[in-house]
């Protein structure tokens, strides 16, 4: 269940997710285990596509152990800001909302971990800052227990 979308207006204009990710995106990021030790850091370049009231999303990660990863997101915006997604490695579909500069989504992402898929829930919170910059923290969790954090940051290319 999603949790109340916190905003601070005037610091920064309100994010149109479908219009801010359309085109070319780069990011890096981090996720650190729950103890705050990080564990893996990446790089993503993400390709964004409007489709209607929709977008689709292809995210290529690069991980600093050589590992790759592309997950294809299709995000279906609704309405009062709320929107779906699913991927092949989300079981089920996100639920999102976006409230001013904020979108929050929740969803259950099936982690590659010694050679199986774990299910681990993501919690995902997104901030517009004034440079154009979209920071993402996500609480990651088993079981209802935080298992660590990911953190990244979003630029146009």
């Amino acid at each position: 269940m999603l949790k109340r979308v916190d905003d601070k207006t005037g610091f920064a204009p309100p994010l149109d997710l479908a219009g801010w990710f359309a085109g070319r995106t780069t990011a890096v990021g981090l996720f650190e285990d729950r103890f705050g030790r990080l564990k893996r850091s990446f790089i993503v370049d993400v390709t964004g596509h409007q489709t209607g009231s929709g977008l689709t999303l292809e995210e290529d990660f690069r991980y600093d152990d050589d590992v790759f990863e592309r997950r294809v997101w299709r995000i279906q915006m609704t309405d009062s800001g709320r929107f779906t997604g699913t991927a092949a490695d989300v079981a089920g579909h996100a639920e999102g909302q976006v409230e001013g500069r904020v979108a929050r989504m929740s969803y259950t992402l099936m982690v590659p971990v010694g050679g199986r898929r774990i299910a681990m829930r993501f919690d995902d919170r997104m901030v517009l800052m004034p440079d154009n910059t979209l920071l993402a923290s996500a609480r990651v969790s088993k079981f209802s227990v935080t298992v660590g954090q990911v953190f990244i940051a979003f630029r146009k290319a």
